[in-house]
């Protein structure tokens, strides 16, 4: 939301204020909150998050928890790593953000000997030798490394009491780990809430009690529409009654199987998988195909292990979109007839599909295959020719030049090259038939997908 500085009545000075136009008051800073911020009794929107990149924030005033008609507090990308325990007298809050930063500049135990000598300079910075800016960025730094003891989580530390925040409707990021079992089971009381993400980068705070407590909570909340966790997942096959309006799902982390509570989300819409490592021989297709109202569903880096990935005859019913980025070991995808007719959009990248993409001119309602930054097919131009001769005339769009996509007639090569190899006159370099990709090649981000 945009920002208007409005001239202080007896000061000439600017305060941030947001326009009001829609019956609405806000405040917004991206570095020092105002300890007397509680006297603006009236706001709805606080914003502590810098719309250029971080904040420098990493504690809230205890002031705020005097806005008792405040309905949105958003601290994205802040130096905050837990919310303080007055949070919870906020009863009109319908909308939670909170979101800390991965990474440290001055103070990463990466790189050990920077880390040693900022430390060893720290007593400069209180001098005025440093610019007052980048003393206000170190210190946000030394708190949110010290006070989260380095956690690489997005997520921070709920405070016990968030149970009273009942028409709270978004809640994200919660630190799993960092977050006591008393308030993660005060989660459950949330009936409102719609929306929430979490965090757990570890294995550590997994202990039985905490995760039958943490599985608990989430299948109280019946309203919940989003569900969003990144990190360690086995947890999540404790799951009975998962939460049944759920219409997105992310995951992000080892699963081992797709959980089968999954395949009871008649209204799931969304799915998006990374690091689930689910297995060929899996159950995963099984479960996914007969979701009513899937909609788009997408596979991220290490999300399946496996050289073919079909869709059966009769499934996927409403699927419209395919996402599938940095599968290393897959090598087939295939439609058979009857499957997804409704299927408009496919989008490869980062995967060598040696054995191409199989059954395309089976999607009656398909309008465009892309393939992404090192997305590649076996025999490029049958696919072309078979999307030219399609009667919904959808498009092959190409990320770079055809040569970058296209691994030619790889199936063939392969063939050939083992009948070479059996020659007691065959070269040893005749059975290679691609080049591999390098692990540097198939690097992966989160956001890449």
């Amino acid at each position: 939301m945009q920002q208007v500085a409005a001239p202080h009545p007896s000061s000439g000075r600017s305060s941030p204020r947001l326009p009001t136009g829609h019956g609405q008051q806000g405040y917004g800073a991206d570095r020092h909150p105002k300890s007397n911020i509680g006297l603006l009794r009236h706001l709805k929107y606080v914003s502590f998050s810098n719309p250029e990149g971080y904040s420098y924030i990493y504690k809230l005033p205890r002031s705020i928890g005097k806005l008792q008609g405040l309905r949105t507090l958003n601290i994205r990308n802040s130096h905050i790593t837990a919310l303080p325990i007055v949070i919870s007298k906020l009863k009109s809050l319908c909308s939670l953000r909170c979101t800390k930063i991965r990474s440290c500049r001055w103070f990463d135990l990466d790189e050990p000997k920077e880390c040693l000598v900022q430390t060893l300079c720290l007593p400069i910075l209180f001098t005025p030798l440093v610019d007052p800016c980048e003393r206000t960025k170190v210190v946000a730094e030394i708190h949110m490394s010290w006070s989260s003891r380095w956690s690489v989580s997005r997520g921070v530390r709920v405070p016990k009491g968030i149970g009273n925040l009942k028409e709270l409707q978004i809640l994200e990021v919660v630190d799993i780990r960092r977050t006591s079992g008393k308030a993660i089971k005060e989660i459950g009381e949330l009936v409102q809430l719609r929306k929430l993400s979490m965090e757990a980068m570890d294995t550590e705070w997994a202990t039985k009690q905490k995760c039958k407590v943490l599985c608990d909570a989430i299948q109280k909340l019946t309203c919940l529409r989003s569900l969003d966790v990144v990190g360690a997942l086995e947890w999540m096959h404790v799951v009975s009654s998962p939460p049944p309006l759920l219409r997105s799902l992310k995951l992000t982390g080892c699963l081992g199987e797709i959980p089968g509570w999954v395949g009871n989300l008649m209204h799931l819409v969304k799915l998006y998988l990374w690091g689930s490592e689910i297995k060929e021989e899996g159950k995963i297709m099984e479960i996914l195909g007969p979701l009513p109202n899937l909609m788009d569903l997408r596979l991220g880096s290490g999300s399946y292990i496996g050289e073919k990935l079909a869709f059966k005859t009769g499934a996927f019913p409403n699927l419209k979109m395919v996402g599938i980025c940095n599968l290393a070991g897959l090598s087939e995808l295939k439609f058979e007839d009857g499957t997804s007719p409704q299927l408009a959009m496919i989008d490869i990248s980062y995967c060598d599909l040696a054995s191409g993409i199989i059954g395309a001119n089976q999607l009656p309602k398909l309008k465009e295959i892309s393939l992404g930054l090192r997305g590649r097919v076996a025999k490029l131009a049958m696919l072309q020719s078979e999307v030219d001769a399609h009667t919904n005339s959808p498009v092959l769009r190409l990320e770079r030049d055809r040569s970058h996509h296209d691994m030619g007639g790889v199936v063939v090569q392969v063939e050939e090259a083992m009948e070479e190899s059996s020659s007691p006159h065959a070269e040893p370099e005749a059975a290679v038939a691609t080049t591999n990709l390098s692990q540097d090649d198939l690097l992966y981000t989160y956001n890449s997908c």
